[in-house]
């Protein structure tokens, strides 16, 4: 998987976290981001369970 070494941060970080700690939600999102780009994820597509828009409607 190209973009491992971004989820890999993502686990070590949650890891490290206590119960009381806050979440730093930005750093998360931005590694999120990072991932999308090195996997080439088009982030703009519809989900599997959302309707495609673009297809016509009947």
């Amino acid at each position: 998987m190209k973009c491992a070494a971004e989820f890999g941060k993502i686990m070590d970080y949650v890891d490290s976290l206590h119960y009381a700690d806050r979440v730093d939600y930005s750093f998360i999102y931005e590694m999120l981001k990072t991932a999308a780009i090195v996997c080439d994820a088009n982030l703009s597509l519809p989900y599997d369970w959302e309707d495609d828009k673009s297809k016509s409607q009947n």
